[in-house]
């Protein structure tokens, strides 16, 4: 059975961005899943750096949340 630990998810222009670690458990090796939205991310020109940045800052996140569980969990 697999443990799944949400790292980081936002909104992307009403959709939903989310990064999980996946623990197996087993003989397979931990995974990091990002699930893009199901639909294209569509926006302005003028707008599109507001959506640029916060999918870097949902990625970030996660990046920084693994840092920490590396940490503690020595994965």
């Amino acid at each position: 059975m697999s443990n799944v630990t949400p790292l980081s998810s936002g909104s992307l222009n009403g959709q939903t961005l989310t990064i999980e670690l996946v623990e197996s458990g087993n003989d397979l090796p931990n995974a990091v899943v990002v699930k893009w939205p199901a639909k294209p991310t569509i926006t302005s020109p003028a707008a599109f750096d507001k959506v640029v940045a916060d999918a870097m800052k949902v990625l970030s996140n996660a990046v920084v949340e693994l840092a920490a569980i590396r940490v503690w969990k020595r994965l």
